[in-house]
């Protein structure tokens, strides 16, 4: 008796595990898309539930964020790596149950997880699809990334409820129709359109980069640490990408200022520089915010590192900064607050004081069109709201006796501004001068000028009467010099009475200053000598 043997091939031609490509739109066998679901995300690909706006294809994914851990999502993995020889945007589209719902896509080495990039857009509307985009123009092309992850609100636990139950569809690699920005580097003034402020939250912060409450005209991080927010919860000052440089420390420089404003004072705000790369390499440090309710500049330094935690290590690369309100304390226990940051830069706050410069302030960079100031005298320079186009400057000049190219024989009481106006008498001036950005600042300028060798001889048209005098003096001028200054002016060249001149002859108490020889000069003119007996 022979036996028959029937071989039976069979060929598997729908797209299975490992077989995916993109566009990704959830239709055909559901079955085809396996998600690979880690620490609380479960994914999976059900009926569109609301078929309606942009989206009304049959099937999509959704994403339930259970209980887990703060970074729980979901991947799929791809047949190939994705192409971004060309394109570099993603698009994908999004249903969230609420506004301000944030969504992290990162794409990622198939075996390596150290190689990916990843970044984040957020929801801005509620019970409705909405197209969100990924700007990935920075990332790495010489790197190799077959994974998609998918990451809502990253930094929070979810609770597996409606509240945590998203979805989405059409995951798609699309050209650049815009401008490319620039990776988020010091300084950081959410001023610069050319910059990509994304930030990164966690442990339950929620930010936006919104008008300053304070001046409309500028711009400023809202951080709201939520009351589901662990003690720990706080914002990078980056994509997880980092910085686009590395912070520069060094043994002179290892301090960051940060404008700050708070609902309470007294809480410790910590910021921590780290290795984007490697976490485990970081330096920590905290401040107390000394003022509710206001701007307050606070200084960070990173050699004064928190106890218990890493000290600076110089050898180190540190391109990754977060900021950390309130921190050891949960929401639960302060309850929902809400924190602006602003102007994160090397050093202390631009603030110079000395008596040889007042063109010091590279964190601004006002331009100062290279004038160095180095007169005898104190001169102040100052700024508020460092660096923005709504900063003012106030520059307090007091020139003594020496002669410059500003104070000389011929001109006593000149003084050019760094816009190049000239000034020929003391008194208050507004000045404009422009930032490197290109921002228009007002600059008051108070000053004072302090006569130098001046000699005695008469001047026509002023007549000073009694000479020698005790207690006053009338100084008659010409009616072509009527409104000009009157200057007192004692031997050493300092200016002891100023007036105008309103009329033809002026009064002069003269009685508090001591005996000797003194000038008087109109405008900027050499005048006669007063003897005060």
């Amino acid at each position: 008796m022979k036996k028959l043997i029937l071989f039976v091939f069979i060929t598997i031609s729908s797209i299975g595990f490992g077989q995916l490509a993109l566009p990704i739109d959830f239709e055909g066998n559901p079955t085809s898309y396996v998600f690979t679901d880690f620490d609380g995300g479960s994914s999976s690909v059900i009926a569109n539930p609301d078929m309606t706006g942009i989206n009304t294809s049959a099937n999509v994914g959704r994403m339930i964020k259970n209980t887990g851990q703060p970074w729980g999502g979901s991947y799929l993995e791809m047949a190939a790596p994705i192409d971004f020889s060309t394109n570099k945007i993603f698009t994908m589209k999004v249903w969230s149950p609420n506004v301000g719902r944030r969504v992290l896509l990162k794409v990622e080495n198939a075996t390596n997880g150290a190689i990916f990039f990843e970044k984040e857009d957020t929801s801005t509307v509620a019970n409705a699809w909405e197209e969100l985009t990924f700007d990935f123009t920075a990332i790495n092309t010489a790197n190799s990334y077959q994974k998609i992850v998918l990451i809502w609100d990253l930094g929070t636990v979810g609770d597996g409820t409606s509240n945590f139950t998203f979805y989405f569809d059409d995951i798609e690699l699309v050209a650049s129709t815009g401008p490319v920005l620039d990776q988020i580097d010091l300084p950081v003034t959410f001023e610069d359109t050319t910059v990509d402020y994304t930030l990164t939250d966690f442990g339950g912060n929620a930010h936006q980069v919104i008008a300053d409450p304070t001046n409309p005209n500028n711009t400023v991080a809202e951080v709201t640490k939520t009351q589901a927010a662990q003690f720990w919860a706080g914002t990078t000052i980056s994509t997880p990408n980092g910085l686009a440089s590395a912070i520069p420390f060094s043994a002179t420089d290892s301090t960051i200022s940060v404008r700050v404003w708070s609902p309470d004072s007294g809480i410790p705000v910590r910021l921590k520089a780290e290795d984007h790369t490697n976490p485990t390499i970081s330096v920590e440090t905290e401040n107390l915010t000394t003022t509710s309710g206001e701007w307050e500049t606070m200084i960070f330094n990173f050699n004064n590192e928190v106890g218990g935690t890493a000290a600076i290590n110089l050898a180190n690369t540190y391109d990754m900064l977060s900021i950390f309100f309130n921190f050891g304390t949960d929401g639960a226990t302060a309850g929902e607050k809400i924190y602006y940051f602003d102007d994160v830069q090397m050093g202390p706050p631009c603030q110079v004081s000395s008596t040889e410069d007042v063109s010091l302030c590279d964190a601004v960079s006002y331009d100062w069109n290279g004038t160095t100031y180095t007169m005898d005298g104190t001169y102040t320079y100052t700024t508020q709201n460092a660096g923005e186009c709504d900063s003012t400057a106030t520059l307090n000049l007091t020139f003594a006796s020496s002669t410059t190219s500003s104070i000389t024989e011929t001109a006593l009481d000149t003084y050019t501004a760094p816009s190049g106006a000239v000034y020929t008498t003391s008194g208050t001036y507004n000045d404009t001068i422009t930032n490197a950005a290109g921002c228009d600042s007002v600059i008051t300028i108070d000053l004072t000028v302090q006569y130098t060798g001046i000699n005695e001889y008469d001047l026509s048209g002023v007549t000073v009467s009694p000479n020698p005098a005790a207690d006053y003096v009338t100084i008659t001028v010409d009616e072509a010099l009527v409104s000009q200054s009157i200057f007192v002016v004692d031997q050493a060249g300092r200016i002891v009475i100023e007036l105008n001149a309103n009329t033809t002859q002026t009064d002069i108490n003269i009685s508090e200053l001591e005996s000797g020889i003194y000038y008087v000069s109109i405008g900027n003119l050499k005048a006669v000598k007063l003897l005060k007996e």
